[in-house]
């Protein structure tokens, strides 16, 4: 997935069994809604937008500026 794509594709958990164990045992409210949650936040606080420029294909890194 290319990194401009992120807040307008759908998401999909790598591991969907897993995902799906988390959400029915309570451990996360909802799925697939922190990279959302994380750029509005920043955006709302009056903060720049998060950075995921040190992303490649193997890893996603985000950067919150303060």
């Amino acid at each position: 997935m290319r990194l401009d794509y992120l807040l307008v594709i759908p998401p999909r958990p790598r591991n969907p069994l897993l995902a799906g164990t988390f959400k029915r045992a309570g451990i996360v409210e909802r799925t697939a809604c922190g990279i959302v949650t994380i750029f509005y936040e920043q955006l709302r606080n009056g903060r720049p937008a998060p950075s995921y420029a040190r992303s490649n294909e193997a890893n996603v890194s985000v950067r919150l500026s303060p």
